[in-house]
């Protein structure tokens, strides 16, 4: 997946399916991580629904998105964002669906992913939108700054 997510794992795998796709002559197709987990958690949630993604980003960090369901199509009610784990509990709602890979209160479901089956079916669904050539300048979405930290 294109990501977020952490940043050796995307840079192993663009540079991966980047080589392959050069090597083969194909387009790749570049999935966003929480498009494909979306579309895995809408099994689960029920048509005009709310629901709330939150994955860990670091030790202090939690990506955060709100998305909804409609029966048919999937849209994000809130841009995918970065909060701080210690402000968790004052933004979501108890009333919530709520799918995240760390323990807290409010959990609905514990989730891993997106599955590698869920990526293929985004891909199918939505690939030919994304579908490119552009080996050279395709980057993770990293989302998440990164501070280099020098040595005194």
């Amino acid at each position: 997946s294109m990501g977020p997510g952490s940043f050796t794992g995307l840079r192993i795998g663009l540079t991966t399916a980047k080589g392959l796709g050069y090597g083969a002559n194909l387009p790749i197709v570049p999935i966003p991580t929480f498009n494909a987990l979306a579309l895995q958690i809408s099994d689960f949630v029920p048509a005009k629904n709310n629901f709330v993604i939150i994955k860990n980003a670091s030790v202090d960090d939690l990506y955060y998105a709100s998305l909804y369901y409609d029966g048919k199509k999937i849209g994000f009610s809130s841009e995918l964002s970065i909060i701080k784990k210690n402000d968790i509990d004052s933004i979501l709602k108890k009333d919530e669906l709520i799918f995240s890979d760390i323990d807290f209160e409010f959990a609905t479901k514990k989730i891993i992913g997106p599955s590698a089956l869920n990526i293929c079916r985004y891909s199918y669904l939505f690939g030919k939108d994304l579908l490119t050539f552009d080996y050279d300048y395709l980057e993770p979405f990293y989302l998440k700054q990164f501070l280099v930290r020098v040595k005194k």
